[in-house]
């Protein structure tokens, strides 16, 4: 039940981008094929985990608001497509460490390090929960920049708006010895910031 839950969402993801949002990915060389990993994007609309889910090739989890998860309805979706539980404000040590046991089964993690959506386009500060992941399950990062959600469903919205081009792009793979959480996460940030500027020079 599960796999036909995921892929009938990756049939719909596939129509949605086909005739509604024209969907571009770069850096598709840097796209892994399997776990473990952590991808690590910038977070500016509730498209974003289907924008990202759609542009890998295999299935992954990601962390969901426990709030969405109280809906029966969509919580049973949600847990289909692979989602856990996460207290966005104080996020626990058990959604931490559900994550990190995906992790270890060799499966790919989508976290947003920012933890919400930016309202404004500027980046929030990075948690921590990455740094953790990172160095209790040694996957690598792969940062990802998303652009054109915020356009296509911005925060607030109820309604998405067609037409609008959403990008991917995936960055090299990030391996780091430090131990530090929140410089991880800082380190990830970075990444994706990088990828922001070469996307500005082109």
């Amino acid at each position: 039940m599960e796999k036909f839950i995921y892929f009938t969402a990756r049939w719909l993801a596939a129509i949605t981008f086909r005739f509604i949002f024209p969907l571009t990915i770069e850096g598709k060389e840097n796209i892994p094929h399997k776990g473990p990993c952590l991808i690590v994007a910038n977070h500016i609309s509730f498209l974003d985990a289907i924008v990202l889910g759609f542009s890998l090739p295999m299935q992954v989890n990601y962390f969901a608001k426990d709030n969405l998860l109280n809906i029966f309805f969509v919580s049973r979706i949600l847990a289909c497509l692979g989602a856990i539980p996460l207290e966005r404000d104080t996020p626990s040590s058990m959604s931490l460490r559900a994550g990190l046991k995906v992790l270890k089964k060799n499966r790919a993690l989508v976290v947003f390090p920012e933890g919400t959506r930016s309202k404004t386009g500027k980046r929030l500060p990075p948690k921590p929960g990455i740094g953790f992941l990172h160095v209790k399950s040694k996957a690598p990062i792969i940062p990802v920049l998303i652009r054109g959600t915020d356009k296509a469903m911005p925060v607030g919205a109820r309604f998405i708006r067609p037409g609008s081009k959403i990008t991917v792009s995936y960055g090299p793979a990030l391996q780091t010895q430090e131990k530090d959480y929140i410089k991880i996460s800082q380190l990830a940030m970075d990444e994706i910031d990088k990828l922001e500027s070469l996307w500005k020079k082109n």
